[in-house]
C-alpha cells in the first residue's frame, strides 16, 4: 500500500475486530476468535511466519498473529501479538473483514483489519521464520485454510461494474462496448459480464470483445456463465447465478479461475460454502429500478450473511458512493453496481475515490 501521513512505507493489515464496530460473539468457549497481521513492505511483498512443525498444520506459512485472550478485545490482541511476534505497535488500522472457518476439532473467527502504520522495526522475536513474498506468488504456498478469503481479498479490487444488458435497439459496437471501454479508461477495476438476453453467439462474440478490452486496461474480468464459456474467454474468473449454483453438484474448480455467486439468502451462503465458493455478491440489499420485483435484504439481513460468509463478498442492489463507508465498516470487500457507473460515467473518478477503507487511530 501507499506511504500515508500517519507513520513508515510499510503497511499491516490485520485480522482482527474494531470493539467500535463489532462485538465478539458469547459463545467464545466453542468459537476462537484470532487476531491476524498481513504486512507489506514498500515493494508490495506481504510478510508471512512459518508455523512451527508440532503445531496444527505445521511448517505452513501463515499471516503473523494469535489468538485473543480471555478480557483482551481484539484490537488489544493485535496490539499485544505484533508486539510479541515482531517487535511493532499498531497506531492506525481500519475493518477489513471476518472470517469463519471451521476445522475437524476447531471453530474460529479470524478478525481483519489493515494497518496503516505503526511503530518499531518487524523482526523475529520469536525465532520464527519470516518471508516477504510477493502477492502473486502466495497462491503457491502451503497456508492454513482458514487464510485463503484473505488471498482472495487481497486479490480483488473494491469496486465491481455489473453490466447491464445490450441496447437491442443499436448495435454493441455503437453502444455497449464503447461505453464500456469509457468505463475502463476511467479506472473501473473490475467487470461482470452479465448479459442473458443474447443467444450463446452473440453473446461469446460480445463477451470476447469485453474481455479483450479488460486486459488491455489492467481490469479483472468476470464472467457470468458457465465454467466452459469462461475458461474459452482465459477470463479471470467466473460467475455461478442461483440456478448454476444449486445444479454446479461438486463442483471441479479450475485453479485459472476465482469463482463467485450470488447469495440472496442464508441457504444460498450455505451453498457458496459447501461448493468453496471464492467471493460473493449479496443481493439486493436495496431497492433497485433493475429488479423492481425483488425484497430488498436491508442492512440487517445484510449483516447477518456478511457475520456468516467465510469468504470475501461484494453488495449489490440499490448501492451508491455514499453506502462504501458503511459497506466496509460491516467487513464488504466493496460494492457492485451497474447504475451509478452505466449512466454517469463522469461520477466514476468520484465514486472510485470514496471506494477506500479510511483508518483510524488505536
Amino acid at each position: 500500500m501507499p506511504a500515508t501521513k500517519f507513520g513508515p512505507l510499510i503497511s499491516v493489515m490485520t485480522m482482527c475486530v474494531s470493539m467500535r464496530n463489532i462485538e465478539l460473539k458469547p459463545d467464545r468457549h466453542s468459537v476462537l476468535p484470532v487476531a491476524v497481521a498481513i504486512i507489506k513492505n514498500t515493494a508490495g511483498q506481504v510478510l508471512l511466519s512459518q508455523r512451527s512443525s508440532h503445531k496444527p498444520e505445521g511448517d505452513k506459512w501463515e499471516f503473523p498473529g494469535g489468538k485473543v485472550e480471555a478480557g483482551e478485545t481484539v484490537e488489544q490482541a493485535l496490539q499485544r501479538e505484533l508486539l510479541e511476534e515482531l517487535g511493532i505497535q499498531p497506531t492506525h488500522i481500519n475493518f477489513f473483514m471476518r472470517v469463519p472457518f471451521s476445522y475437524q476439532q476447531l471453530s474460529v473467527e479470524l478478525f481483519i483489519y489493515e494497518v496503516h502504520a505503526y511503530e518499531g522495526l518487524a523482526v523475529s522475536n520469536e525465532g520464527q521464520p519470516l518471508a516477504w513474498v510477493a502477492p502473486g506468488q502466495l497462491a503457491n504456498l502451503s497456508i492454513p485454510a482458514a487464510n485463503q478469503a484473505i488471498l482472495n481479498g487481497l486479490r480483488l479490487p473494491n469496486l465491481v461494474l455489473v453490466t447491464p444488458e445490450p441496447d437491442p435497439k443499436q448495435a454493441p459496437e455503437h453502444s455497449f462496448l464503447p461505453r464500456l471501454e469509457q468505463l475502463l479508461k476511467a479506472g473501473v477495476p473490475m467487470v461482470q459480464f452479465r448479459v442473458k438476453g443474447l443467444d450463446l453467439k452473440q453473446k461469446m462474440a460480445l463477451a470476447r470483445v469485453s474481455r479483450e478490452l479488460c486486459r488491455e486496461y489492467g481490469s479483472f474480468y468476470l464472467h457470468n456463465g458457465s465454467l466452459q464459456e469462461a475458461l474459452k474467454l482465459d477470463a479471470d474468473g467466473v460467475h455461478l447465478d442461483s440456478h448454476r449454483l444449486k445444479n454446479s453438484g461438486c463442483l471441479r474448480k479450475n485453479p485459472k479461475l476465482l469463482y463467485s455467486s450470488v447469495c440472496h439468502s442464508i441457504d444460498e451462503l450455505q451453498l457458496a460454502k459447501q461448493r468453496k465458493i471464492d467471493f460473493i455478491f449479496i443481493s439486493p440489499v436495496c431497492a433497485t429500478a433493475s429488479h423492481p420485483g425483488s425484497v430488498p435484504l436491508g442492512w440487517d439481513k445484510t449483516k447477518e450473511l456478511l457475520d456468516l460468509a467465510p469468504m470475501p463478498a461484494y453488495l449489490l442492489g440499490g448501492m451508491n458512493a455514499d453506502d462504501f463507508k458503511r459497506a466496509f465498516d460491516l467487513g464488504a470487500q466493496g460494492l457492485a453496481a451497474t447504475s451509478i457507473l452505466w449512466q454517469a460515467i463522469e461520477s466514476v473518478p468520484s465514486i472510485l475515490s470514496r471506494a477506500v477503507r479510511i483508518p483510524y487511530q488505536i
